[in-house]
């Protein structure tokens, strides 16, 4: 047809005429009045003149301004009708909105084709395309769809086809018909469709539907994890992915008739209903499939030993690695889908075999297989001690088996060296072997004899005394827990010969008139009741003080004795009463629950109690014996960090590191006294007493190797003067207890670590000897007093214990 219109165009241009010439075709115009409208534009032509030939068609041929003109389009009216020399045409297709176009009215004759001038035209748009139908209404990606309707371009590049978002072109265009394959980037299984035409467009009220896929067949049925799955069908393209366990796995590569996806090691074995996502919505297909894992059926033998070889059945186990048995790695032999041995390398915990299956965690057989434990056939020397070595001999003996008794030192293959452990009783033992969870009972006994007192002496003893014990059946060496003890109170053992113990009776335990004697080694003990006579004069009081819990403060006035027992809610004043051995509350007073109690003195009838409260007030009080009423005193002039007091003959007397003051009790008022000179930082925890018109003052200061540093203090009430005695005559580390009778002052301490002391101090010749101490253990509470007699003794073990009382009479302390 163009090649035609060139040749015309030719013909023409060679046989142009003027208007007055004759010739065998029309002139012919293009109008300028073109008119212009939003739903395409009218052209006007005429012709005119004379012609021989006959007019076949007249139309119109238009194109984008500034092009070669070679892609136009043509309107055509048909043949002219006789008389008919004007014309014109609306043209309503393939108009850009806002380009240029050029136009030419055309005229064709039998033997031409003439144009006319040419004239141009801002185009507004043609009218928008028309959608009748389209076919199939149901169709798969890569299908043919036929969409018919009015208005369409002839050019397959003017005509959008719109699916949704997604764009495309047809592959055959016309006025009323376009021809299109279905996107594989199409979105949605229903879409809207609409054509856009140069610039116009047009929606569809039916939306275009995607099919779902023919589903043909899963290969493989059966799938493990972090393997591939096909799916094979037809329509299979707009599949965009596998959901299996809320997990989604995308396609891999795909076609129209075949899917292959790959799963996760991650995913859970067992039946799966396929459901896969056909672009926006889940598609669920009455097809199935199964996840499955490699499976162990069989292991045998079902008891191994190190370097055992199993041999395990099942299927996939080609894709199974670090086989184990309670956590110990088992060696590869060999390896196939069905089949695997194995070799037990170490000693291992009898558990069930299992194996790794990629990421996807242990495959557990649940098939045991039993550690074949060591055993004990014989054990040498058959009778033995605590704490000696014996010999095992067995078999398949291991370093990490654990014995029932004992510790193992050395260990081969069928011997073994185990020291028997010192807590161990008397009589027939048989040792158990075990690994882990894993047991094997003993069979093999040996047998530990028991100890026996054969003989002792002496048979009356004191305590401090040496006691010789012969016993049976000691063990060689006494390494571990022993003791030779007197009513179950334990001395010091100082030397053994052979059977023979030598002990001292320990100078601090309460012991009975007629202790028993007993050994002990480990776990065994022999006795013997009333063995010894005790020919001590100490003598324990039967009496139980509770008085637990809280402080007691002993004051002594005249040869009476006075305690303030502070509880949690109440202060408790006692007298002892000799006679009854006992103490009787006098007074019962709230006074000191919000403060602390630091010293106490007594002067005439009066008892004097320095405490002071939490926020650092002091509150003194005294208490009148002979009217049993409290009253305050006034405050200590300075503050009490550590006290000390004493008072004799009508006077009283406080001090602390830093001061020292006498109370004036006529005039309720601290004197100023002498200040203790010593060079030591603190005084704390005193011994303190007076006689006559003297006092004296002991107070620890420091403990090097164990052994005890104090300072010694005499104060003369008369001439305000101190003096310095040197050290005390007892160990005051928890400060010292004291009663003065004709010059001797009865002294009691207790050091850091050391046994309590006991002694008779010469006040005259400022020298000590020992006496006998109680007959019991004691620490820090403890107070001694004399009263019509007898030298009482009052202590309590701990805070939280209740007192005991003992007294001897003072007589038996005389030299």
């Amino acid at each position: 047809m163009r090649v035609l219109l060139y040749f015309l165009v030719f013909v023409l241009f060679m046989y142009a005429c003027n208007d007055k010439e004759e010739r065998d075709f029309p002139s012919i115009q293009t109008h300028a009045n073109v008119i212009v409208e939003e739903d395409g534009v009218t052209a006007f032509g005429s012709f005119e003149g004379g012609w021989s030939s006959t007019i076949t068609d007249i139309g119109f041929v238009y194109y984008l301004s500034g092009t070669s003109g070679t892609d136009y389009e043509i309107v055509s009216l048909g043949a002219v009708e006789a008389g008919v020399s004007d014309f014109n045409a609306k043209i309503v297709r393939n108009l850009l909105i806002g380009a240029e176009y050029t136009i030419k009215a055309y005229l064709t004759t039998s033997k031409y084709t003439v144009y006319g001038e040419e004239q141009h035209f801002i185009s507004k748009g043609g009218k928008a395309p028309v959608i009748a139908g389209f076919s199939p209404n149901n169709v798969w990606i890569g299908d043919t769809l036929t969409i018919t309707g009015r208005y369409f371009s002839d050019k397959n590049d003017d005509n959008h086809i719109y699916f949704g978002e997604e764009i495309t072109q047809p592959i055959v265009s016309n006025d009323s018909i376009l021809k299109v394959i279905i996107p594989n980037t199409i979105k949605t299984v229903k879409s809207d469709v609409r054509i856009t035409v140069a610039g116009k467009s047009s929606s569809f009220s039916e939306k275009l539907i995607i099919a779902p896929p023919v589903i043909d067949e899963i290969v493989p049925k059966d799938v493990l994890p972090g393997e591939s799955l096909r799916i094979k069908g037809h329509g299979l393209l707009s599949i965009k992915s596998l959901i299996v366990d809320q997990q989604n796995f995308p396609v891999v590569t795909k076609s129209d008739t075949s899917l292959l996806f790959t799963l996760t090691y991650d995913i859970n074995p067992g039946s799966k209903n396929l459901k896969l996502m056909m672009l926006d919505e889940l598609l669920e297909p009455e097809k199935q499939y199964n996840v499955i894992l490699p499976q162990i059926t069989s292991v045998q033998p079902q008891i191994a030993w190190i370097d055992s070889v199993l041999t395990v059945k099942g299927t996939h186990l080609d894709r199974l690695t670090n086989f184990q048995i309670g956590g110990i790695p088992l060696q590869e032999i060999t390896k196939t889908d069905s089949l695997v041995t194995l070799r037990v390398t170490a000693v291992f915990n009898s558990e069930t075999l299992n194996a790794r299956f990629r990421y996807n965690g242990d495959i557990d057989s649940g098939l045991k297989i039993t550690f074949n434990m060591p055993v004990i056939t014989s054990i040498t020397p058959a009778i033995t001690h605590a704490g000696e070595t014996i010999e095992l001999t067995g078999e398949r003996f291991f370093y990490g088996m654990a014995p029932s008794i004992g510790t193992l030192t050395e260990v081969s293959e069928n011997k073994a060296k185990l020291t028997l452990p010192w807590m161990i009783p008397a009589g027939n033992h048989t040792i158990d072997l075990s690994y882990m969870f894993d047991f094997s009972a003993g069979t093999v006994e040996f047998t530990i004899p028991p100890i026996k007192i054969i003989d002792y002496w002496p048979k009356e003893i004191k305590r401090g005394d040496t006691v010789n014990v012969i016993v049976e059946n000691l063990p060689e060496n006494l390494a571990g827990y022993y003791a030779v003890a007197f009513d179950r109170r334990p001395g010091y053992v100082m030397a053994r010969n052979g059977n023979e113990l030598q002990c001292i009776v320990p100078y601090d335990a309460e012991i009975g008139n007629n202790p028993s004697l007993s050994v002990y080694v480990g776990l065994q003990e022999d006795m013997i009741e009333n063995a010894f006579v005790l020919t001590e004069k100490w003598e324990k009081v039967d009496k139980n003080f509770a008085m637990s819990g809280g402080n007691c403060f002993f004051i002594d006035m005249d040869g009476a004795h006075y305690l303030l027992f502070q509880d949690q809610h109440y202060s408790s004043l006692k007298k002892f009463d000799s006679s009854a051995e006992d103490w009787f509350q006098l007074s019962r007073t709230d006074l000191f629950n919000e403060s602390n109690i630091v010293t106490t003195f007594s002067i005439d009838d009066d008892l004097y109690f320095i405490s002071y409260n939490s926020s650092g007030e002091n509150l003194n009080y005294k208490y009148s014996i002979s009217n049993n009423a409290w009253s305050r005193i006034a405050g200590f002039p300075v503050e009490m960090d550590g006290s000390f007091s004493f008072s004799n003959q009508g006077r009283g007397f406080v001090g602390t590191i830093n001061s020292f003051f006498e109370y004036d009790k006529l005039n309720d008022r601290w004197i100023t006294r002498q200040t203790l000179p010593t060079t030591h930082y603190e005084v704390r925890n005193t011994l303190n007493f007076s006689h006559e018109n003297y006092a004296y003052l002991g107070f620890y200061t420091s403990i090097v190797n164990k052994t005890e540093y104090n300072e010694f203090w005499q104060y003369n009430m008369d001439t305000d003067e101190w003096i310095d005695l040197g050290g005390a005559p007892v160990n005051v580390y928890t400060g010292g207890s004291v009663f003065t009778k004709d010059n001797i002052a009865y002294i009691m301490g207790k050091g850091y670590e050391e046994v309590g002391e006991f002694k008779a101090y010469n006040l005259n010749a400022n020298k000590a000897r020992n006496l006998p101490l109680p007959p019991t253990q004691w620490a820090q509470y403890y107070q001694i007093f004399y009263e019509n007699g007898y030298v009482y003794f009052m202590m309590r073990p701990d805070f939280y214990s209740g007192w005991s009382l003992f007294k001897i009479a003072i007589s038996e302390l005389y030299e």
